[in-house]
């Protein structure tokens, strides 16, 4: 192709020349014409009776101003063509002589941007983009959202417009075949990822009972946007699997209105680990006490206290024990009857919160009562326990409330 374009370039240029001398009638211009096709034409290399040829007929006389004998000469230049190309070597000789500057530039031009795009290229190599997991990446993703809580899209809540997920993400390989194949595949658009309604419906695009639930310039879009423009892959059987999690602190010691940043880690078959605090839930027991906002930032209140702070991604859940302390001496504690006063006992001594003073009999019957039997006791059990004079009458009280049928058949459900 190359050949072919330089000498449509020469025959052309010839033809041009040709042209000038009959405009101008200058009688100077057809030797130069005949001498550009003899010393310096493509087939002045090979083929030299074509030159000889070509430069007759330029120079007899009138015919160079005839017009047919001049299209006559171009057609016969043209089916010369095809045995009178040179070689490639030879032609790209000729281009570095015969080229005018404004091609060269362009040549020049044309090289710039070939080196641009390899070097553009091997930085891409060198910066690959991973596949996007599914279970991994998007599900995760999901149920940050809340897109399978069980007010949204989750089938334990019946699934928002038909649109139905596992609850919090507990089923991905259900999840894929629902978001990807169901209703004709609808909710995604490879063709156009953008104008998928699962990236629509979500950033707020589109009219969405759950409202918006990231931003199009998030992490979270890019990513579905990715997995789109891959093609929806499923998830690869030979990917690493997710095998725990831990939270970084694992323990927390604060005081009263601090602030402590929680990290998520999560631990892979292939014994690598991901940092996936931006798609954990993060929950706490005690809002009260300690709150935790989606990032995983801790916010300590005003109250003493231990509170425990849930970590789920995916299916794994690793707990982060809060204390907040108050700080005070303890000088005596009542002597321990069991294991459950000698827990309580020593949380009491970790907080630095001293303990009540011992409460009377009346209040003593009244809580173990509503607390264990969930009622208050009868006259005739309230007689009872006051007519018992040992010391243990309490824990006696305790046993037999424990030892009702109703209990016992509560206990052990």
């Amino acid at each position: 192709m190359a050949e072919l374009s330089y000498v449509n370039v020469a025959v052309v240029d010839a033809r041009l020349l040709l042209s000038k001398s009959m405009r101008q009638r200058n009688e100077d211009m057809e030797p130069n014409a005949a001498r550009w096709f003899t010393e310096k034409g493509p087939w002045a290399t090979r083929k030299p009776w074509v030159s000889r040829n070509v430069a007759a007929r330029m120079n007899s006389g009138s015919s160079v101003l005839n017009i047919p004998k001049r299209r006559q000469v171009a057609r016969q230049v043209a089916a010369l063509q095809g045995n009178a190309i040179p070689e490639r070597r030879q032609v790209a000789a000729l281009q570095g002589n015969a080229l005018p500057k404004r091609r060269q530039v362009a040549a020049l031009q044309g090289v710039v941007f070939y080196l641009i795009l390899v070097f553009g290229m091997q930085a891409l190599a060198a910066e690959p983009v991973g596949r996007i997991q599914f279970s991994n990446d998007v599900v995760p993703i999901l149920t940050k959202a809340g897109c399978n809580a069980g007010a949204c899209h989750a089938k334990a809540g019946g699934g928002q417009n038909g649109f139905q997920l596992s609850l919090l993400g507990y089923e991905p390989a259900e999840d894929f075949d629902h978001l990807v194949t169901e209703g004709r595949g609808r909710r995604l658009f490879p063709s156009v990822p953008e104008q998928s309604l699962l990236l629509l419906k979500a950033t707020g695009t589109l009219p969405h009972g759950g409202g918006q639930r990231f931003a199009i310039d998030s992490p979270e879009y890019q990513v579905l946007l990715r997995w789109i423009e891959q093609g929806m892959p499923p998830d690869d059987a030979a990917a690493p699997q997710l095998v725990s999690i831990e939270v970084a602190p694992p323990s927390i010691t604060a005081l009263p209105n601090t602030h402590q940043q929680l990290r998520a880690l999560a631990n892979f078959s292939d014994g690598s680990q991901r940092d996936v605090t931006h798609l954990t839930l993060f929950e706490s027991n005690e809002p009260a006490m300690a709150e935790v906002d989606r990032s995983g930032l801790v916010t300590t209140g005003d109250l003493p206290g231990k509170v425990a702070l849930m970590v789920r991604f995916r299916d794994k859940v690793a707990v982060c024990n809060t204390l907040i302390p108050l700080g005070q001496p303890i000088d005596s504690l009542p002597p321990a009857k069991n294991f459950i006063d000698e827990g309580i006992f020593a949380s009491l001594r970790e907080l630095g919160l001293p303990p009540s003073e011992l409460c009377d009999d009346a209040t003593f019957l009244r809580r173990a009562s509503l607390d264990i039997i969930g009622r208050l006791p009868t006259i005739d059990e309230a007689k009872t326990y006051y007519a018992d004079a040992a010391e243990d009458r309490r824990a006696k009280w305790v046993d037999n409330c424990c030892a009702q049928p109703r209990i016992r058949r509560l206990l052990c459900q």
